[in-house]
């Protein structure tokens, strides 16, 4: 999840009006960002090269330079190009709306607006731009560390192979395909085939040379982008002298380090990419990967398995939000969502679907023990008071659910099966869970 502290932003406002740039000026303020401003167009592209601000506020009529112009060139500009761009307007042209977003622009805000929307608007655009500066940094790192390792295995005098539980080859450097004679495109995404049992001896030809060499096998247990699998050392045994055998021994510590160091990038990585940055839950695209592989799994095996679909929505969610805020909004979300994530068994699974909507998956369970659950959810959600800021909000759940049958096609058809359900539970007075077959 994205730390966002509001200091940490500094938001360009341009407008043509001062009076604008005035009353903008101190609403972000009070919220705790940094502002800077821009009268015209020429201003605000000089001050986005100067400044390079987390956000631009960009009235879209302005005259001379209008606000589509100034939002091309930003947009045309490498450095500055990943700029949120949210336009401020006055106008209900629909051309000019659709040409802002072809331009390169993030959202936009009618005015007269109102303070909580522009707030909340602001701060998610924000979220996502500094989501999407932690993953650049970790893709950095991570093809820093993938040039490292490989700078290291391609000098090294043994083979290294790194082989899953398939016994596919996902890695293998230059010697090691010398050693066993094949070519690395041969090797890798291939069975090995060959019995790699540790302590063993393989004998090996140097093709120009004819000369022959022995390897020693050496395997062990590590982890590869997210998987078990065997690092395996073939070790040149020709070379006697203790430095050199030392110096291979140190090399061969940097290399299992340095997987490690790419596990961890991996993992990050990996992070940044399926959890929903409010809640530390997975999104809405990783959870709906989960549910494609349960429906997958449910459809080979012809009835031994099933899995359930449950759709958890907020009720009355918007009268909290325009009561306590959307900054209290969120809050409330994201403590629901560890109420939710602490009533489901380990092997379920928890996404943010959207918004106030949640989706969670529940792998080889039977009808009744999923109703079971969602109704836990439910009385867990409604019997405990939300507190925050010294507030205590009340909150409750309508909750719809599904399971999978054989005839479903797809897993469209189960979804929309909770989706009635959660029509029907809403229409029923809320705070329900409805389950269709």
């Amino acid at each position: 999840m994205v730390n966002f502290n509001p200091s940490d932003c500094l938001i360009l406002i341009v407008d043509d009006h001062p009076e604008n740039l005035e009353v903008l000026g101190k609403i972000l303020k009070k919220y705790g960002y940094n502002i800077s401003v821009a009268l015209n167009g020429v201003e605000a592209i000089q001050k986005v090269n100067n400044l390079q601000p987390d956000l631009i506020l960009l009235d879209l009529l302005m005259p001379e330079i209008d606000g589509l112009q100034v939002c091309k060139q930003i947009k045309k500009d490498k450095i500055n190009s990943e700029i949120p761009i949210i336009f401020l307007t006055a106008s209900n042209q629909e051309n000019n709306l659709l040409r802002a977003f072809e331009l390169g622009a993030a959202d936009y805000i009618t005015k007269p607006f109102k303070i909580p929307e522009l707030i909340a608007r602001i701060k998610t655009n924000l979220i996502v731009r500094k989501q999407a500066i932690k993953l650049e940094t970790i893709h950095g790192k991570l093809k820093e560390s993938e040039a490292k390792f490989k700078t290291i295995v391609d000098h090294l005098n043994d083979g290294v192979l790194i082989v899953n539980t398939q016994n596919i080859v996902c890695f293998a450097n230059s010697i090691a395909g010398k050693i066993l004679n094949r070519s690395l495109s041969e090797l890798l995404n291939s069975n090995l085939e060959i019995s790699m049992v540790d302590g063993a001896i393989i004998q090996w030809q140097i093709e120009d040379t004819k000369e022959l060499r022995y390897a020693q096998i050496n395997r062990s247990k590590t982890q590869w982008l997210g998987e078990e699998v065997d690092l395996i050392f073939l070790r040149n045994i020709l070379e006697k002298d203790h430095e050199k055998n030392h110096e291979k021994d140190q090399k061969k510590l940097i290399v299992s380090e340095d997987l490690d160091n790419q596990k961890q990038f991996t993992q990050d990585l990996e992070g940044a990419i399926n959890l929903d940055p409010l809640t530390g839950i997975f999104n809405r695209f990783y959870i709906w990967k989960i549910a494609e592989e349960e429906f997958i799994k449910s459809k080979t095996r012809n009835g031994d398995y099933s899995f359930s679909l449950l759709l958890i929505d907020l009720d009355y969610f918007k009268l909290i939000n325009d009561k306590y805020g959307h900054s209290i909004g969120d809050q409330v979300i994201s403590k629901v969502a560890k109420i939710i994530q602490k009533s489901l068994r380990k092997s379920d699974f928890l996404g943010r679907f959207e918004g106030e909507e949640f989706i969670a998956i529940l792998p080889n369970i039977n009808t009744a023990k999923a109703v079971a659950i969602a109704e836990y959810i439910r009385n867990k959600i409604y019997r405990n008071l939300i507190g925050i800021d010294n507030i205590n909000i009340s909150i409750q759940v309508s909750i719809g659910m599904s399971s999978y049958h054989h005839n479903d096609q797809n897993l469209e058809d189960i979804l929309k099966r909770s989706m009635k359900a959660l029509s029907e539970a809403k229409a029923r007075g809320r705070n329900k869970v409805i389950y269709r077959e």
